[in-house]
């Protein structure tokens, strides 16, 4: 809109709309034509009762913001890196949970992948047995076991 050179912090505001309508199920900005919808994005006038009412953590809507991935000037915007850092940092507990802290997956009692049968990266095979497939693991007898 502002016609300005592209760079990594289009792609941060980018995700941060996008990011907006996961939290909110709305999009940050709305208007009934193309001119007023400028207008909004330019000024940065996002639907703050949207995000307010989102039953989200408060660290987790304050990524889409005008103070972080929405803030108007790049510059000003938050860093692919430190958005990296903010949530590695949120999820750690939450992935430290789901693994039970001693690398066993806490779903399905799988192993770490280090060679003991487990699904190894935390991926799971739909049939939940951990070996990465989706089959009903029968053998047919030929020695692969699918």
């Amino acid at each position: 809109i502002l016609g300005g050179a592209y760079s990594q912090p289009a792609d941060v505001w980018s995700l941060g709309v996008l990011l907006f309508e996961l939290l909110t199920l709305s999009r940050p900005f709305e208007a009934d034509s193309y001119g007023k919808l400028a207008v909004k994005i330019c000024n940065g006038d996002y639907d703050v009762e949207a995000l307010d009412a989102a039953q989200h953590p408060a660290e987790l809507k304050a990524l889409v913001t005008g103070d972080a991935m929405l803030a108007l000037q790049p510059h000003a915007r938050t860093t692919l890196p430190q958005l990296v850092v903010f949530l590695r940092e949120l999820l750690a507990p939450i992935l430290q949970g789901r693994n039970g802290g001693g690398g066993e997956c806490g779903e399905c009692g799988g192993g770490d992948g280090e060679g003991d049968g487990g699904h190894g990266g935390g991926v799971h095979g739909a049939d939940g047995d951990g070996d990465g497939d989706d089959g009903d693991d029968v053998s047919d007898g030929n020695g692969d076991d699918r």
